[in-house]
């Protein structure tokens, strides 16, 4: 045996390893943002939706803490993502809460695209032989 039953051998991890008391999160103001979007939506989003909508906060709450400077184990500051905001901004076009969404939906709601074209299966009843 390499040592005597009941001895402890002590490690001081770095200073960056330690674990630092978590403060609790205050969402921040894409994430409250967000949230009143999505409240405003009302029952256009339900419960089929809810886990993009959980994906899209999280994705919030990233966009939030990148407006804070973060720094690795070295101390080095890391430099700021470019993926996190546009993922965002497609989660939030993919469930109508963009003003182009919104524009997209009326348009298609009403048949008209805005050159005044039609759009979706009216686009195409003309090119499909007729029945009959």
């Amino acid at each position: 045996m390499a040592g005597a039953r009941g001895t402890q051998v002590w490690v001081r991890r770095p200073r960056s390893a330690r674990a630092k008391p978590r403060q609790p999160e205050v969402p921040g103001p894409v994430a409250r943002a967000l949230e009143a979007a999505i409240s405003a939506a009302g029952d256009k989003l339900g419960a089929i939706d809810a886990g993009g909508l959980a994906a899209a906060r999280v994705l919030a709450g990233m966009v939030d803490n990148a407006a804070r400077p973060a720094y690795d184990d070295e101390g080095r500051q890391r430099p700021l993502d470019n993926v996190t905001l546009p993922t965002f901004l497609k989660y939030l076009d993919a469930y109508g809460l963009t003003v182009a969404a919104r524009k997209q939906a009326e348009a298609a709601a009403s048949g008209k695209s805005k050159g005044g074209r039609p759009t979706g299966l009216a686009s195409v009843r003309g090119l499909l032989p007729q029945a009959g």
